[in-house]
This record gives C-alpha cells, structure tokens and sequence, in this order.
C-alpha cells in the first residue's frame, strides 16, 4: 500500500508516469556516460559528477519503486541494500597501493618492486626497453636527485568488480622544486592483494 500511494504521489506532480520514467532513464543514462568518458581524462571530476547526483537523488526524495512494476519493488530494494553494503565495503584503501605510494615518497624501489603482482613484473622486464627492480630503482634516484617530493597521499575511493580485482583512485601531490601538481593514480588490484597495473 505504502509503494502505491508513492506511485500515485510521484505521478500527481503533473507529468505522467511514463514521460517522467522516461525523463529520469535519460538522466540516469547521461550522468553514467559522463562518468565513463570523464574517467580516464579527469577521474576526480567523474567522481564528483557521480557522487553529486547521488546526493541530488537521496535529496529529491525520488524513490526506485515509481520507477519499476510494482512485483519488482522487492528486487530493487535489495539490489540498493547490496550496493550500499558494497560502498561500505571498500572505504578501507588498498594495501598494496599503499605500500607502493609510500616506497616512492621514500625512494624505496624495493618497497614498491615488492606491492607489484609477480605476473605484472614479468610482462614489465619481457618488453624492449622495459622496466626492471634495477631501472625503478635509478627512476627513483633520479626523481630524488631532481628535487621531486610526495607530500600528500589522498585516498579517493574504490571498487570492487566481479571477479575479485579492485580499482582504487590515488591523487599525489608532487612538489617539484616547490612548485606541486595533484596527480591521479588508478591502481588495478589482484585477487591475491597485489598490484596489477597502475594508471
């Protein structure tokens, strides 16, 4: 009875059902298409267009059951219930991610050679030109003998996808001779707790 009357309540502000589910679809489809197209080029402001449309959608009071048959209210409620317990999930960082960010504010190669997956390390040295424990560790030497700093790590979020990996969001800022830039890092984590690629 309570989801009829919000049907009802929802569909009596003076667009149709229909007209406002297809409105809502259409809004829904352009948000999670900015998000994907955002995410590679500008990944803190696709978090931000994500995470503000959601706080409008739990502001508007614009339930899922107006948007569904009636028969499939349950389903959707439980859907939410697992998608929230998801997002709680994931609060706590990546410890791989963590140890390789803080190898490199030490200029610790060892450190973070170690936070990456050993099939990763493998693919890595069997390129032409690849990188080995050897060349990070001069990359490393390098960044320090040129002035480069890591003064803050900033934790941004995560998910975890179906099959088990993880992908966590890093911003850095590198201070280079005083002068400090925000950069994003997106570690992609194994099943196994180690680093499989950064972005």
């Amino acid at each position: 009875m309570q989801i009829i009357q919000e049907r009802r309540q929802v569909t009596g502000r003076g667009l149709p059902r229909r007209a406002l589910q297809s409105v809502l679809r259409w809004l829904v489809k352009l948000v999670v298409l900015g998000v994907l197209l955002g995410w590679r080029r500008k990944p803190l402001a696709a978090l931000a267009l994500a995470v503000g449309f959601s706080l409008w959608w739990a502001a508007s009071g614009t339930t899922l059951p107006s948007m569904v048959p009636f028969q499939d209210a349950g389903r959707v409620a439980s859907s939410a219930e697992q998608f929230s317990t998801s997002v709680a999930a994931l609060a706590t960082p990546a410890s791989a991610a963590e140890q390789y960010l803080k190898g490199q504010s030490q200029y610790d190669a060892r450190i973070m050679w170690d936070a990456v997956s050993d099939e990763t390390k493998r693919s890595m040295t069997a390129r032409s030109g690849g990188v080995t424990l050897q060349r990070l560790e001069q990359q490393v030497d390098e960044a320090r003998r040129s002035g480069v700093r890591y003064d803050r790590i900033n934790f941004v979020g995560g998910y975890l996808a179906p099959d088990g990996r993880g992908f966590y969001l890093y911003v850095v800022g590198v201070n280079t001779n005083g002068d400090t830039k925000y950069v994003p890092y997106t570690f992609t984590i194994s099943t196994e707790g180690k680093i499989l690629s950064i972005d």
